[in-house]
């Protein structure tokens, strides 16, 4: 079967993704030839072909005209993404509930702009969204445009910066001016590449350049543009750059409690053989981890839950999370690695019995006695 396609195809009907339905049905059609259903391929293809004319008008009518690109590589400076493309909501969107309310907020004060500006506020909305990578910046920028149902304009940073004297400068006035005449959030991710401090002694002259064009088409920016920028770096970005902002959320990694719901939405939806100790366990050692990092163990343990015919339990979470972790011990010394858990584990949290230790490795409690003694843990 080809179950993949078919997903593909549901999720581009869904979001009215014509372009992707296409695609994916033409992928069942050549396998389908291959292996011998020619007058199923035929039917589909025939389908296609009749409805063509109709998909053009409608992705013409479904998107606003073509991104401008960069003369030197040819690359579009952006892709465009519309409100019905864009899947999260308010459970899929994870936030603590301090910047939850601070988003929430900044969208209705976009949709009550009118109010706000006949009482003498600024109508410019921008955000600047900082703090460690994988802790929903892109997802908030995501969540913004489908609440307030404008385009997401996602500017390509590889693109947009050219090795060109010059060019780069030239890219942020063209993806700036395009707006102009489209009402859309442009979202700059990866922001402090275009927004370095311009008194960097490490940076050329041309930064400065960049980065006073970047100003300059900020402060020109109308009221129909949402702006949002994102960086992993803000101790990188120019002090001029900072007041630029009308709003500015600092993206903290998930608490405990933010980690906990995270693990049980994603394992628990699942068959799974972790009970509340496990989860409560595993929540206090993911300690530093973000939504990234957490989905990443949890696929991990998954994944071979899956390939090994079973459910997902305690020690493949657990060697899930040593992987991900630990990923630079390539020891093979039974003792050495076992070591490197322990202090990983007790970095995060003494509360644990060396008898539920020993539980892990499938050893004598007395032999983590003795790691705890020797590490000085």
């Amino acid at each position: 079967m080809f179950y993949s396609e078919l997903i593909k195809i549901i999720d581009g009907a869904l979001k009215q993704d014509v372009k992707k339905v296409i695609n994916y049905s033409n992928h069942i059609s050549q396998k389908l030839r291959v292996n011998g259903e020619v007058k199923v391929a035929d039917r589909i293809d025939k389908l296609i072909h009749s409805e063509n004319q109709n998909v053009k008008e409608s992705l013409k009518t479904n998107s606003i005209k073509q991104v401008p690109f960069d003369q030197e590589s040819r690359l579009e400076l952006g892709d465009i993404k519309l409100p019905n493309q864009i899947n999260i909501d308010d459970e899929s969107l994870k936030l603590s509930k301090e910047n939850y309310r601070k988003v929430n907020e900044f969208i209705e004060s976009y949709k009550q702009i009118d109010k706000l500006v006949e009482n003498g506020i600024d109508s410019k909305f921008s955000l600047l969204l900082y703090g460690p990578p994988g802790c929903g910046k892109t997802m908030s920028a995501n969540y913004i445009a489908k609440e307030i149902n404008l385009p997401l304009i996602v500017v390509r940073l590889d693109s947009l910066v050219s090795s060109y004297l010059g060019s780069t400068a030239k890219n942020i006035r063209k993806i700036f001016e395009f707006t102009t005449n489209n009402p859309c959030v442009l979202f700059l991710d990866e922001f402090d590449a275009i927004a370095k401090m311009r008194d960097d002694k490490q940076e050329l002259g041309e930064i400065k350049r960049i980065v006073n064009s970047l100003l300059q088409n900020i402060d020109e920016l109308n009221s129909n543009i949402i702006l949002i920028a994102a960086t992993n770096h803000e101790e990188l970005l120019d002090k001029a750059v900072w007041r630029r902002f009308s709003s500015r959320i600092k993206m903290n990694l998930p608490e405990i409690e933010q980690r906990k719901k995270y693990i049980i939405e994603n394992i628990y939806i699942n068959d799974t053989l972790l009970d509340n100790k496990d989860v409560d366990f595993f929540s206090n050692i993911t300690d530093g981890m973000s939504y990234s990092d957490l989905n990443q163990v949890i696929q991990s343990a998954r994944k071979n839950a899956i390939l090994n015919n079973s459910k997902v339990d305690f020690k493949q979470f657990i060697q899930s999370i040593f992987d991900y972790a630990l990923s630079g011990i390539n020891s093979e010394d039974e003792t050495v690695r076992r070591k490197e858990e322990l202090k990983f584990i007790l970095n995060k949290t003494k509360d644990i019995s060396n008898r539920n230790l020993a539980k892990i490795w499938d050893c004598h409690y007395t032999t983590v006695g003795r790691y705890r003694k020797e590490l000085g843990l």
